[in-house]
C-alpha cells in the first residue's frame, strides 16, 4: 500500500499507485527519453522555421481533435504559409484527419522546440477505413512534418502534392507502440504514396515501410530521399 502524501511508480510496466482516498482524476508525468542519435523527434534542439505564422495546439484545449480543430483554424484563414505547432508534449488523439493544399500552399505541422508530442490515430470502427492522416495537394504545394512522433496509423498521400518532408519524427513501425498488442498491422506501410507524384524527404527520422501503388503508367518513379533515417518495415515473411 502506498503510504499517504506519496506515490509508487512501476517502472516496467508504467503504473502508479496513490495511496486511498487520494487518487486523482488524471496525473501528468514528465520524462527524458534516450537514444542513440538525434532522430525521431525528442527534446533535442533542431532548426526550425521561425518565419511562418503559427497556429498553436496545446492540451489545455483538450487533446482529443486537436489537431483537426487547428487545421479548421488554418482553413478558415486560408493562409499561403503556416505552421500548425504543438506547444507541449502531451498526448494527442485524432480518428482521421483530411489535409487539402490548395497549389503552392506550404504547411507545416511540428513541435515546438524541446518537445515530443504522440500523435495518436483511434479507430472507433470494426472495420478499418483508411489511414489516419490522409493529405492530398494541387501542384507546387508543399507538407512539413517535424518532431512528432505518430501512432495508430500511417499516412496516405494522393494527388498532385508536389513535396512530402518528414524530420525528426516517428511515424512507428507496425502503427503501434506495444508489438504484442498490434500484431495484425505488421508489415503495414507507415507511408502509403497513391497515384502522386510526390517526392519524398526523409531526414532524422523512424519510419516503417514506404509503400508505392500506382493505378496509371508514370514516366518518372517516386523520388524518395532517405538521410540519417531508419526505415523498418519489421516484416519477418516476405
Amino acid at each position: 500500500r502506498t503510504p499517504p502524501g506519496h506515490v509508487a511508480v512501476d517502472p516496467e510496466l508504467g503504473r502508479f499507485a496513490f495511496a486511498i482516498d487520494e487518487t486523482p482524476d488524471s496525473a501528468q508525468v514528465s520524462f527524458y527519453t534516450g537514444f542513440t542519435a538525434a532522430m525521431g523527434g525528442g527534446q533535442y534542439p533542431r532548426k526550425i522555421d521561425s518565419d511562418l505564422p503559427v497556429i498553436p495546439v496545446t492540451t489545455t484545449d483538450g487533446t482529443e481533435g486537436a489537431l483537426s480543430r487547428a487545421l479548421a483554424v488554418w482553413r478558415e484563414k486560408k493562409l499561403p504559409e503556416a505552421a500548425i505547432e504543438f506547444v507541449d508534449s502531451g498526448s494527442y488523439e485524432e480518428e482521421r484527419v483530411h489535409i487539402e493544399l490548395e497549389a503552392d500552399q506550404r504547411l507545416v505541422i511540428r513541435a515546438a522546440q524541446g518537445q515530443r508530442p504522440l500523435l495518436r490515430f483511434i479507430d472507433t470502427h470494426q472495420i478499418w477505413r483508411g489511414d489516419g492522416l490522409n493529405v492530398t495537394g494541387m501542384p507546387g504545394s508543399r507538407l512539413k512534418i517535424d518532431g512528432l512522433l505518430v501512432t495508430g496509423r500511417g499516412i496516405h498521400v494522393r494527388g498532385e502534392l508536389t513535396e512530402l518532408t518528414l524530420v525528426h519524427s516517428t511515424l512507428v513501425p507496425g502503427w503501434g507502440l506495444h508489438p504484442e498488442k498490434h500484431a495484425s498491422h505488421e508489415g503495414e506501410p507507415s507511408l502509403l504514396l497513391q497515384d502522386t507524384g510526390a517526392h519524398v524527404n526523409l531526414r532524422h527520422s523512424i519510419t516503417g515501410g514506404i509503400q508505392v501503388r500506382s493505378s496509371r503508367l508514370q514516366h518518372e518513379p517516386n523520388r524518395i530521399n532517405v538521410s540519417d533515417s531508419i526505415v523498418d518495415a519489421i516484416r519477418h515473411h516476405a
